[in-house]
């Protein structure tokens, strides 16, 4: 078993690694997405659809308001929101 902190902290430094703007957490099953400028709303799309994803803030916008990050990964900037 992995401490919470320990698997986002590596999540975090995987995402800086791979330049990474956009993730989905799931229960293992294989996902493909396009980018989220290309399709408008895709967050919300993504968020219903697994347990949660990992953004970018600007695309906190295209979720409910209701939605708030649970935390912030601090080297990638990005945001994990959870469903």
């Amino acid at each position: 078993m992995v401490a919470e902190a320990e698997l986002w902290d590596a999540a975090d430094a995987l995402a800086v690694d791979l330049g990474s703007d956009l993730g989905v957490v799931d229960d293992g099953a294989t996902v493909g997405f396009p980018e989220e400028e290309e399709q408008p709303g895709l967050a919300l799309r993504l968020l219903q659809a697994h347990l949660g994803i990992i953004v970018q803030s600007a695309a906190l916008g295209g979720l409910e308001s209701s939605r708030t990050p649970y935390r912030e990964l601090p080297r990638s900037g990005l945001l994990l929101v959870l469903r």
